[in-house]
């Protein structure tokens, strides 16, 4: 539950009109909404544990077959 709160609040943020740091600002404007992404990806890498990534593996053989699951390990 924290880590989809954490998400759509990052996503939440980046199409919000309101920015702590104002988009239109050249190099800097978008280092805020850069920092709520990273934020959000944080708070779910936390909760990747052996068990996801064996599920997420065994999901991609299913939908993409073996061949794709080699090349993504390359």
């Amino acid at each position: 539950m924290k880590v989809k709160a954490g998400i759509y609040g990052a996503l939440g943020y980046l199409i919000s009109p309101f920015d702590f740091i104002p988009d239109f600002m050249p190099a800097v404007g978008y280092t805020d909404d850069a920092a709520a992404i990273g934020a959000a990806l944080l708070l779910a890498q936390m909760y990747i544990t052996d068990d996801v990534k064996m599920k997420a593996e065994s999901k991609i053989k299913d939908i993409f077959g073996a061949k794709v699951l080699e090349r993504l390990e390359k």
